[in-house]
């Protein structure tokens, strides 16, 4: 069984998106029979409150946590990123954590003997290249968003115009160079991010989603309220296009004279906006919203709903494979995607169904999607027309476990052949990891 040593600053308790995916991907791998451990650091800032639950009881296990004045705003904390610089050779925040991590891991490798390095997010994009290449263990990056940010698509990042200080393109460079693969959760951001890593990175690199687990599957469950119910939980800031989703309920409105009972529930972070923006388009009534809740406890409350709403940012690219849909695949109930024309998010559902895709920059697009909904849930057809279950199947933790299986075969049989992983040369490593 592949011995791995995950670097993912952002993981277990599960507070926001990113813990979530890198949690359930550590619970799927220690079942198919990883020795894991991870590299990962506390949190201030929560998303969804934290909650402990046995479930994670071996993920937890797993976790060698920074020292706590890595994550805290104190001069201790200033001082120690000036030497993480100068010890990483990039001056960048997060570059303390990431020479811990090199430290921690040169010694923990000495007995570990691990087969692979799994690099999750920033700053573990410093820290995997540099430790690769002083343990010479295999390295695979894993890229869940355009990096830096300022490449994230327009409008919101420059996109192919974006510049790149020194050091950003250092990190890139190393990542490029070094690792032996790199994973995608969507085919389009794979086709994103190559160019600014390397053009052969394109033939070095595959896609495996998010992960999706069993145990936190729920079978959809009968609501008391009289009404079509629409829930959507996380992030609901103004870059969401939230004049588009309120402009577009009101369209849909006013074009039935009957009296409509539709609910729009929210819960999580930047939810006054929606409320503020409902109010304007004077369909305050058909918008809700819940305090934040524990992840798990927000399972229940979606499986409560009669679809799942996903928005996304007014990206001129949706490259992004939202957390949220591997989440409700486990939920199965249909689900209306608030996305760019052009979106991931839209090409799975068009391509296997499970909801409808709407323009988020179009409020006529967005009344039509819910309209062909409301008529289905009307009919008491809209489970059986738009239903979700079946993209569990792309999530499921056999289909992921199977492809990373799949990804470790295929290198181990590349290090039979060459007797060297990274068959590129050896990259110098700046200050004290030369």
């Amino acid at each position: 069984m592949p011995r791995i040593l995950m670097l993912a600053p952002a993981c277990y308790p599960l507070t926001g998106p990113e813990q979530i995916v890198n949690t359930k991907l550590v619970l799927a791998g220690i079942r198919a029979g990883w020795e894991i451990d991870v590299f990962s650091m506390m949190h201030g800032g929560y998303s969804y409150p934290w909650e402990t639950s046995d479930i994670w009881q071996s993920v937890a296990e797993r976790i060698v946590y920074a020292p706590q004045t890595l994550s805290e705003r104190s001069p201790s904390r200033f001082a120690m990123e000036i030497w993480g610089a100068l010890q990483t050779g990039c001056p960048t925040r997060g570059a303390a954590w990431a020479a811990w991590a090199v430290r921690k891991g040169t010694q923990m490798a000495r007995s570990r003997h691990y087969d692979f390095i799994l690099s999750r997010s920033f700053p573990a994009f410093i820290a995997g290249p540099i430790l690769s290449h002083r343990t010479g263990i295999p390295l695979i990056m894993n890229w869940n968003d355009p990096w830096p940010p300022s490449a994230y698509p327009l409008p919101y990042g420059k996109g192919r115009n974006a510049a790149f200080s020194r050091s950003e393109r250092s990190i890139l460079g190393r990542a490029a160079r070094r690792a032996v693969w790199h994973t995608f959760p969507s085919e389009r951001l794979r086709r994103y991010m190559c160019p600014y890593l390397s053009e052969d990175v394109l033939g070095r690199s595959s896609v495996i989603p998010h992960v999706a687990l069993s145990e936190l599957c729920r079978k959809p469950t009968p609501h008391d309220e009289d009404c079509f119910l629409i829930c959507h939980a996380g992030y609901a800031g103004e870059d969401r296009q939230l004049g588009a989703l309120c402009a577009g309920i009101r369209q849909f409105m006013n074009n039935h004279t009957e009296k409509i009972l539709l609910m729009i529930r929210t819960f999580g972070s930047s939810i006054g906006n929606l409320t503020k923006l409902a109010h304007t388009e004077g369909i305050g009534d058909c918008i809700s919203s819940v305090n934040p809740m524990p992840y798990e406890k927000s399972l229940d409350v979606l499986a409560g709903s009669d679809c799942l709403m996903i928005m996304e940012g007014l990206w001129e690219e949706g490259v992004f494979l939202p957390s949220k849909m591997a989440d409700y695949a486990q939920i199965g109930l249909p689900i209306l995607a608030l996305t760019p024309k052009s979106s991931e998010v839209g090409d799975i559902l068009r391509a296997h169904g499970g909801g409808i895709a709407a323009d988020n920059a179009s409020p006529h697009d967005v009344a039509k999607a819910i309209q062909r909904l409301y008529l289905s849930w009307k009919k008491k057809t809209l489970q059986n027309e738009y239903g979700s279950s079946h993209l569990y199947s792309i999530f499921g933790e056999d289909t992921v476990m199977k492809q990373y299986a799949e990804l470790f075969h295929k290198l181990a049989e590349r290090e039979h052949r060459t007797d060297d992983f990274c068959d590129r040369p050896a990259q110098q490593a700046p200050g004290n990891f030369k």
